[in-house]
């Protein structure tokens, strides 16, 4: 079933952005803090924006060990550069108080870790032009069922009606049954992330609004 967010919702959002947090595979783990994706890629786009964002949540009637769980999720911003603003003056206090820095922290962990102390590098004539952005995880046994073709067509109705026309997402390069899923819904690439050895290590994916109701 899908609904809209509520704040009750905050750890099973963070959960499944965690699971997936590996190109798709399960994150726990991998960093030292667990928190550490959520608080860069879901939680601060459900305080800023909650009438962005609907869950996923089990029903009983296919999984009643999980009735009730969050399974997945749709959020995002409509408008990118107010998002940063905001992220900078009000998100940053959060962003700390939930990943206090420790000698546990390896290079790989502060690497990550700075994406969110520096929220100004989403800034780009991208997402000027596509002022909309949405992150969507699914756990494993809700996929295949179309939801994510559902959950993106309630996001971009959203965005429409607050007057916005376009709308990205970045992938990684490695997840590419997800770059499969967006091309075949119409995306179109926009940008690459590229590391200096010349490998892509995510695409910036597009698509009108409108294409995707």
């Amino acid at each position: 079933m899908i609904r809209p967010y509520e704040a009750a919702d905050w750890d099973g959002v963070g959960r499944v952005c965690v699971q997936t947090g590996d190109s798709g595979d399960d994150a726990t783990g991998i960093y030292a803090n667990d928190d550490l994706l959520p608080a860069i890629y879901a939680y601060p786009y459900v305080v800023f924006e909650p009438d962005l964002a609907w869950v996923v949540v089990a029903d009983s009637a296919e999984d009643d060990a999980n009735d009730g769980d969050v399974v997945g999720y749709i959020l995002g911003t409509s408008n990118v550069t107010a998002f940063v603003e905001w992220w900078a003056g009000d998100w940053a206090p959060k962003f700390e108080e939930l990943l206090p820095v420790d000698d546990g922290w390896t290079g790989a962990d502060l690497e990550v870790r700075s994406r969110g102390e520096h929220p100004e590098n989403q800034l780009n004539e991208i997402v000027r032009k596509y002022p909309g952005e949405f992150h969507i995880d699914l756990l494993p046994e809700a996929q295949g069922h179309g939801l994510g073709r559902t959950l993106i067509a309630i996001f971009a109705a959203a965005l429409r009606d607050r007057g916005v026309q376009r709308l990205s997402i970045g992938v990684g390069a490695a997840n590419q049954d997800a770059l499969a899923f967006y091309r075949h819904l119409g995306f179109e690439e926009l940008g690459r992330e590229v590391a200096e050895s010349g490998e892509v290590l995510a695409y910036r994916m597009g698509a009108q609004v409108t294409d995707l109701v």
